[in-house]
């Protein structure tokens, strides 16, 4: 399943077990991911979130600025042209240029 939804001023996108929410802001104490590091099921690296969903297959956002806050446990990532996120088993949605958190 794929969509986007405008609630308010919030925008969510979800391609199958994986959602983006906008944020106005990543938090400060949000790490920015230089080297490759995995969290859970994800895979971040300088310019690529990676999250394996139930089949082994990965939801892939490519060209974003990926952060980690440890202590919340949660995943952002900024963007900053558009860009998508791509899945083999999902249509390719597209991530206009904004702040996220990822759920997956």
């Amino acid at each position: 399943m794929t969509s986007n939804e405008i609630r308010g001023r919030i925008l969510l996108i979800r391609q199958g077990d994986v959602i983006l929410r906008s944020v106005d802001e990543v938090p400060k104490d949000a790490e920015q991911i230089t080297e490759r590091k995995e969290f859970g099921n994800v895979v971040l690296e300088p310019d690529r979130v990676e999250v394996k969903g139930e089949t082994g297959h990965a939801h892939v956002l490519e060209g974003v600025k990926p952060y980690i806050n440890r202590i919340r446990g949660e995943v952002y990532a900024e963007v900053t042209i558009q860009t998508r996120l791509v899945h083999e088993e999902h249509p390719e949605v597209e991530i206009p240029p904004g702040k996220y958190v990822i759920y997956g």
